[in-house]
């Protein structure tokens, strides 16, 4: 038979050309309508890589905008800790200048104070002033930015507690101003490191060094601590408020009073009511 006329006749399954047949139809999944996938050529392969990639970089991003977030937030606490401390100690300097009042005290926890002496006191008061400085120049500048405006708010608040229970003007009230000084240009001038100060007892220089030495070791525990829980958000202290918005003017001018310097930049928590600021003297 004619080689040619039988290749010619054969069925379209069996014609080829050149002496060899086609490949091989794909074999199916067991039990699937669907051929099994070839393997990936290397463009698809690459972009399965790089998808992977994006992914664990976004991943990656995400992870490290939470611990900032984090970190943030624990240091937003440790300010507002220092800010809490300067606070409950100068409470009891403020008891110890005016012993026959009974001055109203922010919801701020103090060890007892009574054994040490006026003096001890004023040198704890300045040194947790500069602690609190330290510490607002040093934090996080998002943290800063967020509890700047309501620290000076509480400054006020505290101060006009003063200027409704009628107490005079005192070395308290320079110490809050120098705290809101702090506030409004991240520094102040201590005192204390211009003139001779008194003997200051061996117990307070031992309750001192705590306080100094020990602030970066609560900075990292407090960061632990708020990457540990992710949902703990920083706490500002409980500070005295007035009864009515008469004392905050008062309070507000109070503070300026001390440091005049401050009084453009404390206007404007007044603007509801600038004729009776003005007029105060």
């Amino acid at each position: 038979m004619d080689q040619r006329h039988h290749l010619g006749n054969a069925p379209p399954s069996q014609s080829f050309r050149g002496g060899r047949p086609p490949a091989a139809a794909p074999e199916r999944h067991q039990g699937s309508q669907y051929p099994e996938p070839y393997p990936l050529t290397k463009y698809a392969a690459s972009s399965v890589a790089m998808g992977t990639r994006g992914k664990d970089e976004y991943g990656g991003q995400l992870q490290e905008q939470m611990q900032l977030q984090r970190s943030k937030e624990a240091s937003k606490q440790m300010v507002y800790s220092v800010f809490g401390n300067f606070l409950a100690i100068l409470e009891e300097y403020e008891a110890r200048q005016s012993p026959h009042r009974n001055i109203r005290r922010s919801d701020i926890a103090i060890a007892d104070q009574s054994r040490k002496t006026d003096e001890d006191i004023e040198s704890i008061v300045e040194t947790q002033l500069l602690l609190f400085e330290t510490q607002f120049r040093s934090c996080n500048s998002d943290a800063r930015y967020e509890v700047k405006e309501q620290l000076k708010w509480k400054a006020i608040q505290w101060s006009a507690v003063r200027a409704e229970q009628g107490c005079s003007m005192r070395q308290v009230d320079v110490f809050i101003a120098q705290l809101y000084e702090i506030l409004e240009n991240n520094r102040t001038t201590h005192a204390h490191t211009s003139r001779p100060k008194p003997t200051i007892s061996e117990a307070t220089i031992r309750s001192n060094l705590p306080h100094i030495m020990a602030g970066k070791h609560e900075q990292v525990t407090l960061d632990s601590a708020f990457k540990a829980d992710t949902s703990r958000a920083a706490e500002c202290p409980r500070v005295r408020k007035p009864v009515d918005y008469d004392a905050l003017v008062l309070g507000t001018k109070r503070i300026g009073n001390a440091i005049p310097s401050l009084m453009p930049a404390l206007s404007r928590f007044i603007d509801k009511n600038p004729d009776k600021f003005t007029s105060l003297q």
